[in-house]
Formats: structure tokens, sequence, C-alpha cells
């Protein structure tokens, strides 16, 4: 692993071909920053040193089985590789993928992104048999897997260290627009390498194919020109005071687009109940929603010169859960929720998830023309 902080310092826009940061008046930052920063041409790299001890590269290994040939059974017969017996069958453990992480305690606990935890290799889902910490000098050490949440791509380590820096969170909710921000992490599998840009949004939602009532609910990403590639997943995305702003966890495909981070505030209180409970419990009702636009007009009632109905098409639900219990089956469409029209799934996962647990929820559904009311209950999920 190298040593140096790589910089890699992308202005983007604020450059031009003469021009650069100089030392004196200091730029308009937003509330978010110390506004008593000077931000000259030494700054990002202050702050890029003083958070750099705080992150952590991750080397992730899995296991596997292949056949093997047992040289002492192998004849060489006219330049022919003759095998005698069958090959041996042998488990092996091999680096698979990199990721980042930061300290948040000096006694050893990591935040990163639960996606590292489960590679796909051949088009198949493999779980890490193995997770290697290095430190900003160094030191290496096997991580504890603390607990999950695939929801918000949000995994919790530990590594029996003592005395850690650790870094310290922001306040998200005061990032706006145009602000600066840096990445540090193992992009492309160069450790501790710096990315500097803008925050360019702070509310983007993550298009999902499918996914048990759009699990990540209310989740808004911070999305960033600050440099993120391949490896900087699970590290930081900081500020210039050197707090972290969210976790990195996706790019858009295309070139020069932009990435994405879990805010701050909202991996906080994951991160607070996986140390807790070693899991995240969320109210949920097992069911897996379409917007109604997605359904091809199954509901349109032209025979009754009736509108098509509006609200969340059921696409699935999970067997034995809250949904199933109540009645509710895969072709029905929910229009209401306590005497409320339902408009899309988000709208129906954040009315669950902000009531307590063993709520009862009236639900108004239609399936095929005949309406229906059933009672629905909300439980804890694993």
């Amino acid at each position: 692993m190298h040593k140096k902080l790589l910089f890699s310092l992308s202005l983007l826009s604020l450059l031009s071909a003469n021009a650069g940061f100089s030392a004196g008046p200091s730029l308009p930052m937003s509330s978010s920053v110390n506004k008593n920063i000077i931000f000259d041409g030494s700054t990002v790299a202050d702050i890029a040193e003083i958070a750099a001890p705080s992150v952590v590269s991750l080397e992730i290994s899995v296991k596997g089985k292949k056949a093997v040939s047992d040289i002492y059974d192998t004849v060489d017969f006219g330049g022919m590789k003759l095998y005698k017996g069958k090959p041996k069958i042998v488990s092996f453990e091999t680096k698979a993928g990199d990721g980042s992480g930061f300290i948040i305690s000096p006694d050893g606990y990591i935040v990163t992104n639960q996606h590292l935890l489960t590679l796909t290799l051949n088009n198949q889902k493999v779980r890490a048999s193995k997770i290697e910490v290095i430190l900003f000098d160094g030191k290496k050490y096997i991580a504890e897997i603390i607990g999950e949440d695939e929801d918000s791509d949000i995994a919790v380590l530990k590594i029996k260290a003592k005395n850690l820096k650790p870094i310290q969170w922001a306040d998200s909710s005061k990032l706006r627009p145009g602000d600066f921000a840096l990445t540090i992490g193992s992009s492309l599998g160069a450790d501790h390498t710096v990315g500097f840009g803008i925050i360019s949004a702070v509310s983007r939602r993550k298009p999902q194919a499918k996914v048990i009532e759009a699990l990540t609910g209310d989740l808004e990403y911070i999305q960033t020109y600050a440099q993120i590639n391949p490896g900087n997943s699970g590290g930081p995305l900081i500020n210039l005071n050197g707090e972290v702003l969210g976790i990195t966890s996706f790019i858009e495909i295309a070139p020069h687009s932009p990435g994405f981070a879990i805010p701050a505030n909202y991996a906080k209180k994951i991160v607070s109940s996986i140390i807790a409970d070693g899991r995240v419990k969320r109210p949920a009702v097992g069911i897996y929603l379409l917007p109604s636009s997605y359904v091809n007009n199954a509901y349109n009632n032209s025979e009754t010169n009736d509108e098509a109905l509006e609200g969340v098409y059921v696409k699935e639900i999970m067997e034995g859960g809250p949904s199933d219990k109540a009645g509710i089956k895969a072709g029905d469409m929910i229009v209401k929720v306590n005497g409320n029209k339902i408009n899309n799934p988000l709208e129906f996962t954040h009315l669950i998830r902000s009531n307590p647990v063993n709520t009862n929820f009236a639900v108004e559904l239609y399936r095929g023309k005949n309406k229906k009311s059933l009672n629905l209950i909300s439980e804890y999920l694993q």
C-alpha cells in the first residue's frame, strides 16, 4: 500500500488556464463550513492531511473451490497430458475487491458500505470471507462485522485497535448546492487518493428496479462532483471543516458523471442502530409496489367510462408478512391509506415508516373492479 496522499484536485470551472487560488480574501462559504477559513492554495491539502488518518482502506477476500490435478497423477505421453484419477477439489481464498471506510471511535469502530461485504463474481453473489483494514500508517487488521443494513448500504466494522483518530460527523442538513467537498479513499485501488469538487445537489433519489417497499424509504442522496471512483465506496465525503458530510456510495456509469453519497444525518441513525442492535429495525409491511403508471392501463375501466385508477400497484408480497396477513394480494391497486390518497410507492413507504411499529392502517384497494377495505398492521421484518 502507498503511504503518500495522491492528490487529485479537480477544480472544475473554478480555475481558468492561468488562474489559481491565492492567499488573501476568503471566498464566500455556506453555513455548513467555518467562514473564518482563509481559502488559499494550501487549504484543501491541510484539510486532507488532517482527515486522512481517519480514513482506512479495505481489502475484501472471498473463499472458493476449484479442481486441481495432482502433479504426480499427470503423465506426459507424446506431448499430451494424461491424468490418472480424479482432480482434487481444493479450497482457496483470494482478494476480490477494494473499498474504503472511516473511523468513528478511538477503539476501532469503522463505517463503510454494505455492498462491499457481498460481491458479485461470475454473475453470482459471494459473501466476503475476510475484510482487511489498512490504516493510514500502513498497519493492518482483520475486521469483525458488527452489523449491516442492505437497505441503506451501510455497514459497521470493528478492529482490535486503540487510540485511533475518529472523524466527526457534519450536519448534512446545512449542505447547499455549490458547497465545496473532498473525498478521500482507495480510488481505483490507490489508497488515500484525494478528490475535490462541489456539491451539485442535495436530494437525489436512486432509481431502483425491484425493491420491496422501496426499502431506502426517504433516503435522498448527496450528488457531488468531488471525485468518486471504484474503490471510493464506503469512504467519507468531507466538508471544509474536515467533517463527514456523507458516505460515498455509488456513481453513474456515463463519463464525467457525478457521484452520490448517503447524507451524514441519515447515516448516523443507521450506524447508531447497528452498533446498538446489530441491525436496523424498521416498521414494514412486506410489500413490493409499483406506481400505477407502470401497469399499462391494467386498471383502466374503459368499459364503464371510468378513468384509470391512480395509486400503487401491488407487484409482490412477502409470504407470511403483514400484507399477506391482512389479505392484500399481488395485482391489487391500493388507492388510499387512512383515508388519504396514495400517489406513489415512496409516499406509502414514508407513511409506514413514520409511524411506530404495530400501527394499524386502514387500506382501501381495488381487486379488479371490486373495492375492498382492509386493516394492515406494521411489524419489524428481518
